[in-house]
């Protein structure tokens, strides 16, 4: 006979808050628990990503055209959207984010190291609001980093890779070179309007050139199947297949009433347009003291600087690729770069002229953006035992960060071309037409830089105590102050 023997596990199934720790069957509110283990089953590399997976409620809000930019965060939606507008760059749907006690910008979260992670909670709904007050009411992502552990030192390392495919015009529903030369033919046979004025590129421009008799009919057929077997592949011009990489190497180790654990971290990405890419380095130190069993103290310390390079003043490779013809070329025949007319500014110097040379690899080559950024931030958490249905809590955080922004064209680009009213060497030197433009001379450069000073103290009572094994009674009392400045420059 075969008797089966009951077996009976106690779980530590509980909710962090950030604020409190409490049983998971005795709170009230919709949360999500997600472990690092769970985590990394789905993606060793994007945190974000990775909860919207496993996280019922949470949603990803991409911007297809950023494609795999590592400039470009996307947005996070719990509680869905709402009507109304605020600030530029500030997301009126986005959840508050909390690491370790402290509230952090969803580019610290992106740029969080996975391995560091020990756990995340989510809070839903709107009871979150009891904890955080109002500005919770699009949910509150907790997280829990990784803490020393006692024990002899113990050093662990961990990698990923991750390949990115780039765009492809099989991916998208466009018209080759022949197709778009033979439309374009149709229309004009047909007699059929545009809605606006046109430039004279492709099939437009030879009707152009053969009315203007700059060239013949004989012509036009060489130049009609030139471009339609043109095609050039933008997407392949433009774009790569994007490549990241991360690095992150711990030690920790330590006594029951010393332990400490230190990490460093390098992330370096490669967004699968040509010119976008990135570093981060991060660094970080946690020790616990607990000298008596009923105190626990925890330094914390992290850092973290980040350079990103990208684009600036309305160069998009993905837009260009997408809606660019193919029957235009990069280069001409001799190697050169070839330029089409683009829209741009009417011009105060030349009377009636609103287009101007473009070239999609110029404009990547004389415009840019570059963003640098750095943080530091320290904090001292103190839980107390004061009696066994009795916990005094304290938090101490200061964090300090700057940012630089520079955003350049120079004047070989069509940005400043379009201000300028003309094309370098068009006008003669100290002629009229170079006294009327507004910017005859160089290009543009703007700085932004700011710097962010954060501190907060927390103190707060939790009692906790279970009646007669029935009743769960939890009560908490406690005040928190904080201030946070941000000045900055433009220039």
């Amino acid at each position: 006979d075969v008797i089966m023997q009951e077996s009976r596990t106690a779980l530590d199934d509980v909710v962090v808050t950030g604020f409190f720790t409490k049983n998971k069957q005795s709170f009230t509110g919709s949360v999500k628990t997600v472990s690092v283990e769970e985590i990394k089953a789905v993606s060793n590399t994007n945190l974000i990503s990775a909860l919207a997976m496993l996280t019922p409620g949470l949603k990803l809000v991409e911007n297809n055209q950023a494609g795999s930019n590592p400039n470009h965060l996307p947005e996070i939606v719990i509680r869905g959207t709402s009507s109304l507008t605020t600030e530029a760059d500030v997301n009126p749907n986005q959840p508050i984010i909390i690491l370790d006690g402290i509230e952090i910008t969803l580019r610290d979260l992106y740029d969080l190291d996975i391995n560091e992670i020990e756990r995340v909670d989510v809070l839903k709904d709107a009871s979150a609001t009891a904890i955080y007050g109002s500005k919770a009411a699009n949910g509150v992502i907790v997280i829990n980093t990784k803490k020393a552990q006692s024990g002899s030192a113990s050093l662990s390392y961990s990698g990923s890779f991750s390949i990115g495919q780039r765009p492809r015009y099989g991916l998208y529903n466009q018209m080759n070179s022949r197709e778009l030369m033979d439309f374009s033919r149709e229309m004009y046979e047909d007699r059929v309007r545009y809605p606006s004025a046109i430039l004279p590129i492709g099939y437009a421009g030879l009707v152009q050139k053969l009315t203007n008799k700059e060239i013949t009919h004989e012509q036009l057929e060489t130049e009609y199947n030139k471009m339609a077997n043109n095609n050039t592949d933008w997407f392949d011009l433009l774009f790569r297949n994007s490549f990241n990489h991360k690095h992150n190497l711990s030690i920790t180790g330590g006594s029951e009433k010393i332990a400490s654990r230190a990490s460093i971290g390098i992330t370096e990405e490669k967004g699968e347009a040509k010119g976008n890419e990135g570093k981060t380095f991060t660094g970080s130190s946690n020790t616990v003291l607990q000298l008596i069993p009923n105190l626990r103290i925890s330094l914390n310390l992290n850092g973290s600087y980040r350079e990103m390079f990208g684009f600036a003043y309305g160069v998009s490779p993905f837009s260009y690729a997408y809606n660019t013809a193919r029957t235009i070329p990069l280069r001409n025949e001799d190697g050169t770069l070839y330029y089409h007319e683009k829209w741009g500014g009417s011009s105060t110097a030349i009377s009636g002229k609103s287009w101007y040379g473009y070239n999609i690899l110029n404009e990547i080559n004389n415009t840019g953006n570059e963003n640098r950024s750095k943080m530091v931030s320290s904090s001292l958490d103190i839980s107390w035992k004061i009696l066994p249905y009795l916990e005094y809590q304290g938090l101490v955080s200061y964090t300090v960060s700057s940012s630089e922004v520079k955003s350049y064209a120079t004047e070989y680009s069509n940005y400043i071309t379009s201000l300028r009213g003309y094309e370098v060497g068009e006008v003669t030197a100290n002629s009229k037409e170079e006294k009327m433009t507004q910017l005859p001379f160089g290009g543009l450069l703007v700085t932004e830089n700011a710097t962010t000073n954060t501190w907060s103290v927390r103190n707060s009572l939790v009692f906790n105590k279970l009646f007669k094994n029935v009743h769960s009674v939890t009560l908490q009392v406690g005040f928190e102050v904080s201030s946070n400045t941000a000045p900055g420059s433009r220039n």
